[in-house]
């Protein structure tokens, strides 16, 4: 769950910082990146908000 409005919540939801990721765009594109991350909020204030998160390891061997 996700409260946008809990200043401990403000970047994003625990463990995924969607404002910092946000800032971190292209400045061309960081308008619409806002824009996304606040339409999301509002979604969250609603309780319509879901995130997941999928996590992939790689394991390789030198050969010798």
């Amino acid at each position: 769950a996700w409260d946008p409005d809990d200043p401990d919540q403000r970047d994003g939801p625990p463990g995924l910082p969607l404002r910092t990721i946000a800032a971190a765009v292209p400045a061309a594109d960081r308008s619409a990146a806002a824009e996304a991350v606040d339409a999301l909020a509002e979604q969250a204030r609603a309780g319509r908000f879901a995130a997941g998160l999928t996590i992939v390891t790689s394991v390789g061997r030198r050969p010798g």
